[in-house]
C-alpha cells in the first residue's frame, strides 16, 4: 500500500508544479506586453487647426532618449523641425509655420523596456483668413490740385467772355455819344446864331418901315 501511494503523491506535486508555473506565465505575459503607446497628440488625429509651431506627441510611458523619429510631410513635402524627447513626450518644433493643406505624421519611439513603437496619424491646416484691401480715401490735397486745376478751364472762357463781349458794347454805345456831342452843339449855335441874325434883320426892317413912315407924315 505504501508503494503504491507515492506514484500519486509525485504525481500530484508534478502536477502542482505545473499549475503554478502556467498562472505565473499568465500574470507576467500582460506585464511583459504592455509596451509603450501615444495617448495623444497636438494638434489631435483627423484635426483642423490654425497654423502650428509645433507638434507634441505624449505617450504613456517615458522614452528612450535614443532611436526616435519624427517624420512630417505636407502639401510642399517633408517639413523641417527640431525633434526633442522630454519624459513621455516628444515636441517638433516648425521650422516655419505651416502652409494650409493636409499633413501625415508618422512617428517612432523606443519605450523604456526597450522595445520599438511606431504609429502615424494626420492633420489638416486651415488656411489664415487675410483682411481685405480697403479704397483709400481721396487726398484733400489732391482734390483741391484738382479743382484748382479745373478752375481756370471752366471759369475762364466765362470771365473772359463777358469781358470781351462787353468791351465793344461800351465803346460802340461810348462812341456815338462822344461824337453825336459836337454836331448837336454846332447845330444848336447855328440855329441860334440864325435866329439872332433873323430877328436883327426883322427888327432893322421894321425900324426901317417906321422911319419912312414918320417921313410921310411930316410931309
Amino acid at each position: 500500500m505504501s508503494r503504491s501511494r507515492a506514484p500519486r503523491r509525485h504525481a500530484a506535486g508534478a502536477t502542482l508544479v505545473l499549475a503554478l508555473l502556467t498562472v505565473s506565465s499568465l500574470a507576467l505575459a500582460p506585464a511583459a506586453s504592455a509596451h509603450d503607446k501615444l495617448k495623444s497628440s497636438s494638434p489631435g488625429s483627423g484635426d483642423t487647426v490654425a497654423p502650428p509651431g509645433a507638434l507634441t506627441l505624449t505617450y504613456s510611458e517615458r522614452l528612450v532618449d535614443t532611436g526616435y523619429r519624427v517624420v512630417v510631410r505636407g502639401p510642399s513635402g517633408e517639413v523641417r523641425g527640431d525633434v526633442r524627447v522630454s519624459g513621455d513626450q516628444v515636441v517638433t518644433r516648425f521650422a516655419e509655420p505651416l502652409a494650409a493643406g493636409p499633413y501625415d505624421v508618422v512617428w517612432r519611439v523606443v519605450s523604456a523596456d526597450g522595445h520599438p513603437v511606431s504609429g502615424k496619424l494626420s492633420f489638416r491646416v486651415r488656411a489664415v483668413a487675410t483682411p481685405s484691401a480697403s479704397p483709400r480715401p481721396a487726398s484733400p490735397s489732391g482734390s483741391a490740385r484738382t479743382s484748382a486745376t479745373a478752375s481756370p478751364s471752366t471759369t475762364s472762357p466765362a470771365a473772359t467772355s463777358p469781358s470781351s463781349a462787353a468791351a465793344p458794347t461800351s465803346a460802340a454805345s461810348s462812341s456815338p455819344t462822344t461824337g453825336a456831342q459836337p454836331t448837336s452843339g454846332t447845330g444848336g449855335r447855328s440855329g441860334l446864331v440864325l435866329g439872332v441874325v433873323l430877328a436883327a434883320v426883322v427888327a432893322a426892317a421894321a425900324a426901317l418901315g417906321l422911319s419912312r413912315r414918320n417921313r410921310g407924315a411930316g410931309r
